[in-house]
């Protein structure tokens, strides 16, 4: 059946939150592209650094009153929930995500990215991005948000991230 908008927000409203934190972790950090050598894998500490961006906008006063799930379904905040953002992207989470729904065991990434993201959720993972609410990937040229005043903070795993974003 053709994905369509309508089954897409069947399929994420039918997940837990902490679902869709890690499924959003997996589809934006399991990989990182590097010039030369094309995909190469990524450590769960990059899917934890997304995650920790999450939580941190849930404190910020601009998505707090959205929860953990629609910071990342926020229209045009992360590609892998866009399917003009990455389809084959978008297609590997949706894919995922109906599989989560159905009750099969998610690979052991995916798992581990749920784990962290239920981890910070609960607030019980120790973050080190210092706030930061914004991330690009390394190989994009940079947005225009990404200007002062907005504060480069690290750069890890094919992202840079920043924090004080207007």
């Amino acid at each position: 059946e053709k994905l369509t908008p309508e089954i897409t927000a069947v399929i994420t409203a039918t997940l837990f939150p902490a679902q869709v934190v890690g499924l959003t972790a997996w589809g934006e950090a399991r990989a990182r592209y590097a010039r030369g050598k094309g995909w190469l894998p990524n450590p769960i500490d990059a899917m934890a650094d997304i995650c920790e961006v999450i939580a941190t906008r849930t404190a910020d006063p601009r998505w707090a009153a959205l929860g953990h799930a629609d910071v990342c379904l926020q229209r045009s905040q992360f590609s892998c929930w866009a399917s003009a953002g990455g389809r084959d992207n978008f297609e590997a989470v949706i894919e995922r995500a109906q599989w989560l729904i159905a009750g099969k065991e998610p690979s052991s990434k995916l798992k581990g990215g749920i784990d962290v993201a239920e981890a910070f959720m609960a607030g019980t993972h120790p973050g080190r991005l210092s706030g930061a609410t914004h991330y690009h990937a390394t190989w994009i040229y940079p947005p225009s948000w990404a200007a002062p005043p907005a504060v480069f903070v690290a750069e890890w795993y094919g992202h840079r991230f920043f924090r004080n974003v207007p």
